[in-house]
């Protein structure tokens, strides 16, 4: 069984505060839920606790149309039959999440015409109330970004991390950035970073995969940014992935999740990276993913459970992920060239052709080809030299 409580404390709030994993588990009953879902048990809490999110959007929406159209009928005898009020609400009552959307979102305007129309102007004031809790656990992709620090070295904590924070915060411009780790980080980057972050406490203590120990810190992470993004939704980001542009192309498209290939190189593993992860809350495949680490978990083998299992997924379950082009997050990989392509000093401008397919750019910061250009990176070189790296992110340290 694998393991999936952590421990969550909020260190540095700002705004509304973090769930935490419910150790309990277990779903209440679902009428109960659906009657205190504006009360202290919301719906979120019932969709944390393992109720099935289809019933429970359905009964609601149901709920909401049904009282709508109640109170329609309520005040005199509607100048359309009441036949027209169900069809206009038939998308809610039958299509369940995905016509929530379209009351919440795309269809209100002419949800609220209709009533207009009808001679009941105000009724659409309390449908819209009940609409706004809706739309705070809809199927959209959150505009939060995670990074994740599963190491125990308050000092590991430099230059490259705070660019990727900084990165994802002007270009992706989210609500918010969680940095979910085991320590407080400590330093001059970190002093920086934290201006901009949420740090959230994760349990130390690595927990089992299966019966299996964890071995390597990284592991540790893999299992978390599956939990964090199952549980809360949002963009996961690699605390060595230099966001290059805006997400919201990947954001509002119709996929639960999405990933990126890794280039494919002669006589290695094909991959599929999860050092930039787009997903919705409850994504189907990671749920899938995380139920599969307890028997394919090998605390031996570095990305047997990871990059290299994913493929599989992909192949197993097409529809349930949008896998880009291994140029939109790992351009320009992890080879010499790569490394020349992008630290090699360079007096022409930067290339901008090259890198216009990217959104982000995975550093694989501890690969022998790239880690010794990170280790020697500085400010005043990200100013004054000119390579290719230094050009794309020189804006952010201005």
């Amino acid at each position: 069984m694998v393991v999936l409580v952590l421990v969550l404390l909020v260190l540095a709030p700002r705004g509304s505060s973090i769930m935490a994993l419910d150790p309990a588990g277990g779903c209440p009953d679902l009428n109960t839920a659906l009657k205190t879902y504006l009360g202290s048990a919301t719906l979120a809490d019932a969709e944390r606790w393992g109720c099935d999110v289809t019933r429970v959007r359905r009964a609601e929406a149901t709920q909401i149309a049904t009282d709508a159209i109640r109170a329609l009928s309520l005040h005199q005898p509607p100048t359309r039959p009441i036949t027209a009020y169900l069809a206009m609400f038939e998308l809610i009552v039958n299509k369940s999440s995905q016509s929530v959307e379209l009351l919440v979102a795309n269809k209100s305007d002419e949800v609220s015409a209709a009533i207009e129309m009808a001679g009941f102007p105000d009724e659409m004031a309390g449908l819209q109330e009940e609409a706004g809790v809706l739309r705070r656990f809809s199927c959209r992709v959150p505009k939060v970004v995670h990074f994740i620090k599963t190491d125990g070295d308050p000092a590991r904590f430099g230059l490259v991390q705070w660019l990727a924070i900084k990165a994802a915060h002007d270009r992706i411009r989210p609500d918010r950035i969680w940095l979910w780790s085991v320590v407080r980080p400590e330093g001059e980057w970190w002093e920086r970073a934290s201006e901009l972050v949420e740090l959230v406490q994760l349990n130390p203590v690595m927990p089992l995969i299966g019966q299996k120990e964890i071995m390597y810190a990284a592991h540790y992470s893999d299992l978390v940014r599956l939990q964090v993004l199952l549980l809360h939704g949002g963009i996961y980001l690699d605390w060595d992935a230099i966001v290059l542009r805006g997400f919201d192309a990947l954001l509002d498209g119709p996929d639960q999740l999405v990933m990126g290939w890794e280039k494919k190189v002669p006589n290695f593993q094909l991959a599929v990276s999860n050092a930039v992860m787009i997903a919705r809350p409850r994504a189907a495949l990671l749920q899938k993913w995380l139920k599969a680490l307890a028997s394919i978990f090998d605390p031996s083998c570095y990305t047997c459970h990871s990059v290299g299992y994913a493929p599989q997924l992909v192949r197993d379950h097409p529809q349930l992920v949008q896998v880009e082009p291994w140029t939109s997050f790992c351009f320009p990989g992890w080879e010499e060239a790569a490394a020349s392509l992008l630290f090699d000093q360079n007096p022409d401008p930067l290339d901008k052709h090259k890198f216009e397919a990217s959104y982000a750019i995975h550093l694989f910061g501890s690969h022998a080809n790239l880690v010794h250009h990170l280790d020697r990176l500085t400010l005043h070189a990200i100013k004054t030299i000119e390579n290719n790296f230094n050009r794309l992110v020189r804006d952010l340290v201005l």
